[in-house]
């Protein structure tokens, strides 16, 4: 059986970048049920255990705001990609095939 190479290149890193995002953006929407996370808390000694999550690089966990914006760039260098090929670009089968995927 022989596979048929596609002409374009995938970054799986990518992909994986864009999971992680979305990933993060899960975690922010969870922790918004909780209002300890979201009000100011950065002197308050009684949530010591909550400001080592807030205030620490493990913030970026659910860093929702940010990984949106981070998946908005990436998405948009994705789909930059074809249109910095060496080969000629053909812009309307290039819509066609991102409005409706086969």
């Amino acid at each position: 059986m022989n596979k048929v190479v596609s002409a374009s290149i995938r970054y799986e890193e990518l992909d994986s970048a864009r999971g992680l995002a979305a990933l993060s953006v899960v975690f922010h929407h969870f922790l918004l049920i909780f209002p300890l996370f979201f009000i100011d808390t950065f002197n308050d000694k009684t949530a010591s255990t909550v400001n080592l999550l807030k205030y620490s690089p493990l913030h970026v966990f659910w860093a929702g705001h940010e990984a949106v914006i981070f998946f908005y760039i990436l998405s948009g260098f994705v789909l930059a990609l074809p249109f910095y090929s060496a080969k000629k670009f053909q812009y309307f089968p290039y819509l066609v095939k991102r409005v409706a995927p086969h």
